[in-house]
């Protein structure tokens, strides 16, 4: 009988040093996500005040622009790395006030600073943020400048595991979904902002600042390119939110907002619901009926 409970006693207390082992790496590892977080990132920020239509060459040269660092989490997805090669020949587009971190869309062509367009965001307080999105998340590259698009943030719907190996080695980290979550959504979808306009798409501005529709389809080169105006704190938002997110949805310029809460899933299909069954309602589209 003491054997028995001798050899008992030693299993507990192995797996109480594996489960101990196993906690420590997994604090380890989340200990280890905080500092990477918090270790300091390269970024050029404006260090005195650039007046608009000041070179980038101008700005470097005169110090205006210099390189600091800001914890990695805080650097926005967008911001410039080498300036000298990024912006060479490109010109400020607004002042730019001190503190600022420089990202794209700060320095544009002298023909684009030229165009009107600061006139035009000078009046209706507006800035500019730009986007670099897939084909697929500018609809399908038929946007246009002058356009109207709700903002959307895209991001998949999992969790995190940490693979410990044998030796207490961090091997792999992977997402999954629960086996046993019967959700029907895999990602998560949400109204950003509803009816931003779309200022330019490459350098092609929009109609109403002069630009001829037929040239500006034509000019619109890289259409993943896309550059909204929008108030400064939505420039924020959009920035914090992570343009690699951000999914456009075209609407017409006639769309009225209104509120649309994030979507719940509590099993139930809209083509499942009397109520909903097609995406305009229980009656259906007159719009584009055959």
């Amino acid at each position: 009988m003491n054997s028995r409970r001798t050899v008992i006693l030693i299993l507990a207390v192995v797996l109480g040093a594996f489960a101990g082992l196993g906690l420590w790496n997994y604090v380890r590892s989340v200990e280890g996500g905080v500092y990477d977080e918090a270790q300091p990132s390269k970024i050029w920020v404006v260090q005195e005040k650039i007046p608009k239509g000041t070179t980038a060459e101008q700005a470097l040269a005169q110090g205006q622009i210099v390189e600091s660092e800001i914890p990695a989490r805080f650097r926005p997805t967008t911001a410039v790395v080498d300036p000298a090669a990024e912006l060479g020949g490109l010109v400020a587009i607004t002042d730019l006030p001190i503190n600022q971190p420089i990202v794209a869309g700060n320095f544009v062509p002298p023909s684009v600073a030229n165009s009107g367009v600061v006139d035009r965001l000078a009046q209706s307080g507006m800035a500019t943020v730009t986007i670099y999105l897939s084909k697929q998340d500018v609809v399908a590259n038929m946007l246009e400048p002058g356009d109207v698009v709700n903002v959307l943030a895209v991001t998949e719907q999992t969790d995190k595991i940490t693979i410990i190996d044998n030796d207490g080695e961090i091997s792999d980290s992977l997402a999954f979904v629960d086996e046993e979550d019967e959700s029907t959504f895999v990602r998560n979808a949400r109204y950003v902002y509803q009816a931003a306009e779309v200022l330019a798409i490459d350098q092609a501005l929009s109609p109403d600042l002069g630009a001829d529709p037929a040239v500006a389809a034509a000019n619109a080169g890289d259409r993943g390119m896309v550059t909204l105006a929008v108030p400064p704190e939505a420039v924020q938002m959009i920035l914090n939110i992570g343009v690699e997110n951000i999914y456009l949805s075209l609407v017409p310029p006639t769309y009225e907002p209104r509120p649309l809460p994030e979507l719940t899933d509590d099993g139930v299909l809209p083509g499942e619901d009397a109520e909903r069954l097609t995406p305009y309602g229980p009656t259906g589209s007159t719009s584009f009926a055959p």
